[in-house]
């Protein structure tokens, strides 16, 4: 079975790395702490992401082919 197929990669100001995937979005604050944030893990069609950006108040927001905009309120870690 293939890998995800990533679609795009976002350092925040915190140096966490987000990697947006057709899977959902691979969040890394350290190689060793990983999480995949998607459908199963939030309940929202995240999937497709197509990019990923940080406002000034440190919220996340990602953009997904079919699914819209998402706005991440807080770290996962």
């Amino acid at each position: 079975m293939p890998g995800p197929i990533i679609n795009c990669i976002y350092i925040d100001s915190n140096n966490s790395k987000w990697i947006g995937t057709n899977l959902g979005v691979f969040f890394f604050n350290e190689f060793s702490n990983k999480i995949l944030l998607d459908e199963s893990a939030t309940g929202l069609p995240i999937k497709d992401v197509t990019g990923i950006s940080e406002d000034v108040y440190g919220n996340i927001w990602f953009s997904t082919r079919e699914n819209g905009l998402f706005k991440l309120k807080q770290r996962p870690f």
